[in-house]
């Protein structure tokens, strides 16, 4: 089967099953497998990106099991889902910071620049990590490929600081 095929046959899924309220907690239950991790990872992306959003309980679920994820695919959803995300309680704030941090520092490329993207949401909910991320992507811009310097070029934009 196909990418393509994979993709459609997701969607499917999604616009069969996706209002269902246990939706959302039967796909957390499933994320913890390996071989689940990028499907559930892409249907809970999808779910937000519908405008749906995650309850109190579904976000720390889902925050606390992103130690799971082993795959770069089923991470980059997940860094990408964080521009959808409420501002979550301090335990989740932590994991989120904790996993952020940890892709920041990935091999894959794509990873990298989502984990930027997500640190910068993470400043919106404590904005105490604005100087951090300042000084971050200064060094970054440097020293990082062309895609990696639009996302800081963006990311200085939106939160008003110079590169320089």
């Amino acid at each position: 089967m196909g990418a393509k095929a994979n993709v459609d046959m997701f969607r499917q899924y999604f616009n069969n099953f996706g209002q269902q309220p246990s939706f959302v907690h039967n796909l957390l239950l499933m994320m913890p497998e390996a071989s689940l991790q990028k499907p559930t990872s892409w249907l809970l992306h999808q779910h937000l990106k519908s405008g749906s959003f995650f309850t109190h309980g579904q976000l720390a679920k889902l925050l606390t099991s992103l130690n799971d994820l082993s795959l770069w695919v089923p991470i980059l959803y997940h860094l990408q889902m964080f521009d959808y995300l409420q501002k979550p309680s301090a335990n989740g704030l932590w994991h989120l910071e904790t996993f952020v941090r940890q892709q920041l520092n990935s091999q894959n490329h794509y990873v990298k620049v989502w984990a930027f993207q997500a640190f910068s949401r993470l400043v919106s909910f404590e904005p105490g990590s604005k100087e951090e991320l300042v000084l971050l992507c200064r060094e970054k811009y440097q020293f990082s490929p062309a895609a990696t310097q639009a996302t800081t070029r963006i990311i200085a934009k939106r939160l008003n600081f110079s590169l320089s």
